[in-house]
């Protein structure tokens, strides 16, 4: 039990613990993602397009993750130090945030297919925003919904691109928005 612990307060040292985390739940969720019959059934495997954001987000997600644990595993391996300005050695920065943060991009990738770019980016602004630490309902509303009109008009009613419009019930809410919003 001691050599398990150990190991795991080595691990733990070296900042790997986050990074591979989230590596093997990228790689988890594209193959979910590649294999998953509602994606294939959806249209985004006939080409690159709208639809395609959740794969590339998850290999961006993948790239960026294998390259920290690969630097983090070098530095250890080597174990360099780097000294700040008073020469002492900074403490270890956590990247809780950040890898959450990163796990919000990409459950809004993931929410255009089941959701649509019109809900989902409704619903992404304002959970960034309060994870940012926007408390104001006003800012939350406009913002959100500014944000989400203004390439809403740009895409779907200039340039005439076919955004993902989700789902089921969603397809029909996303639908009659539209309508409302005199884009269709």
């Amino acid at each position: 039990m001691n050599l398990v612990l150990t190991y795991w307060t080595r691990l733990r040292k070296t900042g790997l613990c986050g990074p591979v985390v989230a590596l093997l739940g990228s790689l988890w969720l594209l193959h979910h993602l590649l294999t998953s019959e509602l994606y294939s059934f959806s249209g985004a495997r006939t080409g690159y397009g709208p639809l395609s954001w959740p794969e590339f987000s998850l290999i961006m997600l993948i790239v960026s993750t294998g390259l920290i644990c690969v630097s983090r595993a070098w530095t250890c391996i080597c174990k360099r130090q780097v000294t700040g300005i008073e020469g002492k050695v900074p403490e270890a920065c956590d990247n809780t945030k950040a890898a959450i943060g990163g796990w919000l991009i990409l459950l809004y990738g993931l929410g255009f297919v089941f959701l649509g770019f019109l809900l989902s980016s409704v619903l992404f602004l304002i959970v960034w925003m309060l994870y940012g630490g926007v408390r104001n309902l006003l800012t939350l509303a406009t913002l959100s919904v500014l944000g989400t009109l203004a390439p809403l008009y740009l895409l779907v009613k200039l340039a005439y691109m076919p955004l993902p419009r989700g789902v089921g019930v969603f397809e029909t809410a996303t639908i009659q928005i539209y309508e409302w919003l005199g884009i269709f």
